[in-house]
């Protein structure tokens, strides 16, 4: 069962913290802004992250260390739980 919300233009879902990430993280960047799960897969279900706090640090240090020129309009992480389950966003 999903958690009510849809990929659109302003909200990705990855199941994991991949490369992929730090690509949307970009895009959104480039655009009006928005919100990335990590830790929802594709269909909006809530699969969760073993280590919250590790996502998080790699989320932060992947855009820190990749992303050039730097993105200025700033972003932050967060850490939700939802249907029990904890995801970064």
């Amino acid at each position: 069962m999903g958690i009510g919300l849809i990929e659109d233009s302003r909200t990705e879902f990855k199941k994991e913290f991949t490369n992929k990430v730090i690509k949307a993280v970009v895009s959104m960047s480039n655009t009006s802004g928005g919100t990335i799960y990590i830790g929802i897969d594709d269909d909006g279900n809530v699969v969760g992250v073993d280590d919250q706090d590790d996502v998080c640090n790699r989320v932060v240090s992947s855009i820190s260390d990749n992303v050039r020129p730097p993105i200025t309009g700033g972003f932050s992480v967060q850490t939700v739980v939802m249907k029990g389950k904890t995801s970064s966003g």
